[in-house]
């Protein structure tokens, strides 16, 4: 059946969540989710490891359970629970939780770290962080409290090989970055370095965790305009929302063509909140075509609201508003997805129908839009509670635009 839980990765996605019929002592008190390393506190309550020294990183003093003062913080691993758990995944066709393994102790981390300046010993290093970290929470806050991710973003910024850069990324998509790190993350170097592992990545897995890292990125705005300059980077974000990449021979390969169609997309939905970005990413060739293709499909409903953001964003921009008129199926997968995705998917569609049909004043558009069913389906949003007052206004702006045309049409 495959996994209970995908692999820890920064940002990756559970391939399944269940919360029905999973035995309620197989959960952890704090995360509500299948314990992978069940230990026990001095008051008797058993929590998953990377949830509890969160909490007790935190300093707090209690138990979360019991409410009880910590009389001694040390975990117990409770080994009799961690084996009834394998066994019931296994029986219930799951892949069994792997034997969790000790924690990484900062010292040998130092020892590793000190490795990667050595040019012969550089790779072996980095292959031996990116297991750790890929390993446990508490191995990635060790990395973090040595001082590893700083030197992990000078060596994207100072890096030739390709190979060395595929490891970088590949660790540093397992953390969440902070504004210190992002800010080193920063100058023409790392543009070049994520053009690299974008657009010429020797795998699906590379160019994945390359859009993570944009991905990441773009949510600071500076980072955003920095990356906005970047053609090539819109372009390999675009190639990547298309999915049309050839298939590697990875076993995994089609999940890692999904994961970066997503990034890729919260990717350009971020850089849209720079004025500019908006016309560099419209002017793609094949940016409406892919993100059209992609609200046409039976993706998730959340997919295609991000497919409508971004076309929102775009639409406000005279580039973006003739790119969507001129693609033939735009405008008609836009209406098609009203009252059918979500209230913010059905806001998105307004705007971007209100900006064509008022501001390119042009019938085509227009009839396009009646064509699709537009006018009944505007009808029905103009009387739902749940959309915003600024969307029932443009709807109802739309809907005396629709009835002036079919009068003229007729007389």
């Amino acid at each position: 059946m495959g996994p209970l839980e995908s692999a820890g990765r920064g940002g990756k996605r559970d391939d399944l969540r269940i919360s029905t019929f999973i035995p309620p002592f197989f959960k952890c008190p704090i995360s509500l989710e299948i314990m992978k390393d069940p230990v026990s506190l001095c008051t008797g309550a058993t929590y998953d490891r990377c949830s509890i020294e969160k909490w007790l990183d935190d300093g707090n003093e209690i138990c979360p359970m019991t409410m009880k003062p910590l009389q001694s913080k040390d975990l117990i691993p409770n080994h009799t629970l961690r084996r009834l758990i394998q066994e019931w995944c296994v029986a219930k066709g799951f892949d069994r939780i792997p034997t969790p393994t000790s924690p990484a102790d900062p010292s040998k981390i130092r020892c590793i770290m000190e490795n990667i300046s050595d040019e012969n010993q550089a790779l072996d290093a980095l292959r031996k962080l990116k297991t750790l970290a890929k390993v446990s929470e508490r191995n990635q806050r060790n990395m973090q409290a040595v001082g590893a991710l700083p030197i992990l973003a000078e060596l994207c910024l100072n890096q030739q090989s390709m190979e060395i850069l595929r490891h970088v990324a590949g660790i540093l998509v397992c953390f969440s970055l902070d504004d210190t790190v992002k800010q080193r993350l920063r100058g023409p170097q790392l543009m070049k370095s994520l053009e690299l592992l974008l657009g010429h990545g020797e795998s699906m897995e590379t160019r994945l965790n390359a859009a993570i890292l944009v991905e990441s990125l773009t949510r600071d705005r500076a980072s955003a305009r920095e990356i906005g300059l970047r053609g090539p980077i819109i372009e390999s974000l675009i190639s990547l929302v298309e999915g049309e990449s050839d298939d590697d021979g990875v076993q995994d390969y089609e999940n890692y063509a999904s994961e970066a169609r997503i990034s890729s997309l919260n990717a350009l939905f971020n850089l849209c909140a720079v004025s500019r970005n908006r016309v560099k990413i419209a002017e793609v060739a094949d940016a409406i075509p892919a993100l059209t293709d992609l609200l046409s499909s039976g993706v998730d409903k959340k997919v295609r609201e991000k497919c409508l953001g971004i076309l929102d964003a775009l639409s406000t921009t005279a580039e973006g508003r003739v790119a969507i008129d001129d693609h033939t199926l735009a405008l008609r997968a836009i209406v098609k997805s009203l009252l059918v995705v979500s209230n913010n998917a059905d806001e998105y569609a307004v705007g971007i129908i209100w900006r064509i049909c008022l501001k390119s004043g042009e019938g085509d558009a227009l009839n396009e839009a009646l064509v699709v069913g537009a006018f009944k389906k505007l009808l029905v949003l103009v009387q739902i509670d749940s959309a915003s007052p600024a969307t029932k206004v443009k709807a109802n702006q739309l809907l005396k635009l629709f009835s002036a045309f079919r009068q003229s049409q007729s007389s």
